[in-house]
């Protein structure tokens, strides 16, 4: 991490091996700085003579294995918070008979004593799958910390009958539009013709959006537009807007025409062909002036800023995003107001968050959480990658 105080720059790493490697490194005065000792930890905490912090000091006088367990900072920290209740070291019934034990206890008592503060809002076990969920995704794709736009469709595995509704959907409108524009009746033979027509593109539409879930939803922070841009897309999308407005044209054309209302069928192309042509050019030429050359926000403050900048660039990829949390919410692994529940539980020291962004206070924590997803929910909700292997 790099960083400035009172004009003097500094640099914080934490990979001790991987700095002693480089001999070259660029730096004036390297410090190391070494864990606390107990002396050192009794001594902080005499100073700071208040009722938690004395909780603690007298814990750690009674129990050897406690007082070598936070000589690590993570689990000083922790002990903190627990003390901070005021409670004694008798209530905790700490029963391990070595460090690591001991370690492991107080990171269990932590979750507990967390997650039942918020008990009122979240079952205490939901929380655990959704944050053992949240931090076995982030080791297996890599993330340090978490931004919504991490949320992505192969974090979970897919069936084919999961677009089913949007097939159905479309077959529904397209078969009631076709038979109410043709003929004045709802169920009659065009109905039953659009039906099937609707089916088959229906699915066909379905099938082609479904694989979005393979697609990496993404946004556009800012965008570059440039003269070259916008006469490629003009052209593009003028071919495209005429072949659809001729093919659509030509479809109600025929239908009046097997009618027996021949201008109706000629009037159809004279109109109908222009203004699909006007709508598709002006739609896509919009739509694909705002594609290409991006850029990106290094640090964000708000949970939705690189969705809501999309948006005004034509590019709605919080429809994706949104339908992904009702998908991930239905199966039971995240809740849907995903931002107060982050929020929350940064509130209670599980996450440190900059605003736009979250992660584990410590990889000790998101460790615990991935460990009690593999045990109990792993097999039960692969991803996509693995359900497909």
């Amino acid at each position: 991490m790099l960083g400035c105080l009172r004009e003097v720059r500094f640099l914080i790493c934490s990979r001790v091996k991987e700095y002693k490697a480089a001999a070259d490194a660029p730096v004036r005065l390297p410090i190391k700085i070494e864990p606390l000792n107990r002396e050192q930890i009794q001594q902080g905490l005499r100073a700071a003579d208040d009722v938690e912090t004395n909780g603690l000091l007298d814990a750690i006088e009674k129990d050897p294995l406690l007082a070598e367990a936070v000589e690590t900072p993570f689990y000083l920290n922790t002990a903190q918070l627990l003390f901070a209740s005021s409670k004694v070291w008798e209530e905790f019934e700490f029963v391990a008979t070595d460090v690591e034990g001991r370690k492991a206890e107080l990171t269990e008592r932590f979750v507990a004593s967390a997650l039942r503060k918020m008990s009122d809002k979240y079952a205490p076990e939901d929380s655990k799958k959704y944050l053992g969920f949240l931090a076995d995704r982030m080791e297996r794709f890599g993330l340090v910390e978490f931004e919504l736009v991490d949320l992505q469709g192969k974090w979970t595995s897919w069936k084919f009958y999961d677009f089913l509704p949007f097939t159905l959907v479309f077959c529904l409108i397209f078969s009631l539009s076709l038979s109410l524009i043709l003929d004045e009746e709802f169920f009659n033979e065009l109905f039953w013709v659009g039906i099937g027509w609707g089916l088959i593109i229906g699915k066909e539409i379905g099938g082609r959006n479904s694989q979005w879930k393979y697609r990496e939803i993404k946004t556009l922070d800012y965008n570059f537009i440039s003269i070259d841009k916008v006469l490629k897309g003009a052209k593009r999308n003028f071919l495209t807007g005429l072949s659809l407005g001729l093919i659509i044209s030509s479809i109600f054309c025929v239908f009046a025409w097997v009618n027996g209302d021949f201008y109706f069928g000629l009037l159809s192309v004279l109109i109908i062909a222009p203004f699909v042509l006007v709508f598709v050019f002006v739609l896509g030429f919009v739509a694909f002036m705002f594609q290409g050359e991006t850029g990106s926000f290094l640090i964000i403050r708000k949970p939705y800023k690189r969705f809501f900048n999309s948006m005004k660039q034509m590019h709605f990829s919080i429809i994706k995003h949104l339908l992904l949390r009702c998908r991930l919410y239905k199966k039971g692994l995240m809740p849907f107001s995903l931002v107060i529940f982050l929020n929350l539980h940064t509130q209670y020291s599980i996450f440190e968050s900059s605003g736009g962004s979250w992660r584990f206070r410590h990889r000790i924590l998101q460790d615990y959480f991935r460990a009690h997803w593999q045990q109990y929910y792993a097999v039960q909700y692969p991803t996509e990658a693995e359900r497909l292997a």
